[in-house]
């Protein structure tokens, strides 16, 4: 699993994100503490994080409330 064709949101204060124009498809989801911590933890502690991601999947026009947990990479 690559990191090539990821997206990224930043949460509000109540940890609320959007991430809009996905194309219909499963997606794995994590949430990360910090970015800049969990970026420097490298490439193979981020692939690992999102093997475990929770999976979503996009319909066509879709709309998705998910809740997430937190995760720790190692």
């Amino acid at each position: 699993m690559g990191l090539s064709g990821w997206a990224g949101a930043q949460g509000d204060e109540a940890g609320k994100f959007q991430l809009t124009g996905l194309a219909p498809g499963e997606y794995r989801v994590i949430a990360l503490r910090t970015l800049r911590r969990d970026m420097n933890s490298g490439t193979a502690a981020l692939e690992r994080a999102l093997a475990a991601g929770q999976k979503v999947e996009v319909g066509q026009n879709g709309l998705q409330n998910v809740t997430l947990e937190v995760t720790e990479l190692p």
